[in-house]
């Protein structure tokens, strides 16, 4: 008799244990999804950000011998085809520069260049950001970043 009741409560602690499990098995896989996109979020903002300063740089070095770049956008989208990050910087139209973003008469002088994330621009396409898009929030979620440099 004794053997049977130990049985029973192995038996009994091993379905609350499965019970336990199904019920935080999908709050952990929600967890583990989310901590994914984050971390592929900051990949994205650390590699705008340098392709905003690799623009922004490029920008001062160029006004030192020519000026008039700042009212020339052709002289302004030669430099940003130069800025190329495989993956993440793929085309001219993921830069901009904001309103006031040539400050030519500040001290110090300063330009300043957005360079913003648009999934499916450039050739190869860049990828799609969230990934996977549950909720349909990805042709409304972007990733930019500012940088300013110094034009002496």
């Amino acid at each position: 008799m004794y053997r049977c009741i130990c049985s029973r409560e192995r038996g009994a602690a091993l379905v609350d244990a499965a019970v336990g499990f199904a019920a935080i098995f999908p709050f952990l896989l929600v967890v583990c999804l989310v901590m994914v996109e984050a971390s592929y979020a900051y990949i994205i903002n650390r590699n705008m950000q340098q392709g905003a300063c690799l623009a922004a740089r490029g920008l001062a070095f160029y006004y030192q011998s020519n000026p008039e770049v700042v009212t020339t956008p052709a002289e302004q989208q030669a430099i940003f085809s130069s800025v190329r990050i495989p993956g993440y910087v793929a085309d001219n139209s993921q830069f901009s520069i904001p309103q006031g973003g040539w400050n030519t008469a500040g001290t110090p002088p300063t330009v300043t260049v957005v360079c913003t994330y648009i999934p499916g621009k450039g050739t190869p396409p860049l990828a799609s950001f969230p990934n996977p898009d549950p909720l349909g929030l990805g042709s409304a979620y972007r990733v930019s970043c500012p940088a300013t440099y110094r034009l002496q």
